[in-house]
C-alpha cells in the first residue's frame, strides 16, 4: 500500500511516509506561528554594552526591559576597543509581530550577582556598525 504524498506528510523512523490531514484552521495558526516575516520576531538576540566599565558579566544573567524580567544574556566577554563588557542576550517580546525597534527602545539593566548594572542596547554591532574599518 502506498500512502499519499502531501505536504502534511511525517517520516516515520523506518522511512515510511504517514499522511496526516489536519484541519485548515489549525494549519494556518501553526503556519501563521511559525513561518518568520520581515520585521517581526518573538525572542530577539540584542546586544548590550554594560554601562559600568568595573562590571563583568559571564553568562546566564538576566535582563531586565523598563524594570520587568525580559530575557537572559546568552554569552558576554569584555570588549576591549569599547572599554566595556559586551553581552549578547536573548529578549522575549510581548507579542507575535513586535516589530525590531522595539527591543532598543528601552531602559535595560543586566543582574550581575544580585545587582543590576544599566546597559545600552543595540542589534547593530556596537563597534563599527557600518563596516568601514575593513574598507579602508
Amino acid at each position: 500500500m502506498t500512502l499519499p504524498e502531501t505536504n502534511d506528510s511525517l517520516t516515520t523512523p523506518d522511512k515510511q511516509k504517514l499522511a496526516v490531514k489536519l484541519p485548515s484552521d489549525l494549519v494556518e495558526k501553526a503556519r501563521d506561528a511559525v513561518y518568520w516575516t520581515p520585521g517581526m520576531t518573538l525572542n530577539g538576540l540584542v546586544q548590550f554594552a554594560l554601562r559600568d566599565p568595573d562590571a563583568f558579566a559571564y553568562h546566564d544573567e538576566p535582563v531586565y526591559r523598563d524594570g520587568f524580567l525580559a530575557g537572559r544574556v546568552s554569552s558576554a566577554a569584555y570588549g576591549h576597543t569599547l572599554g566595556r563588557t559586551v553581552a549578547l542576550g536573548y529578549v522575549t517580546a510581548p507579542e507575535p509581530g513586535t516589530p525590531p525597534a522595539w527591543y532598543t527602545a528601552g531602559e535595560y539593566e543586566i543582574e550581575i550577582a544580585g545587582q543590576r548594572v544599566p546597559a545600552d542596547a543595540s542589534l547593530r554591532p556596537l563597534y563599527d556598525p557600518t563596516s568601514q574599518r575593513p574598507r579602508g
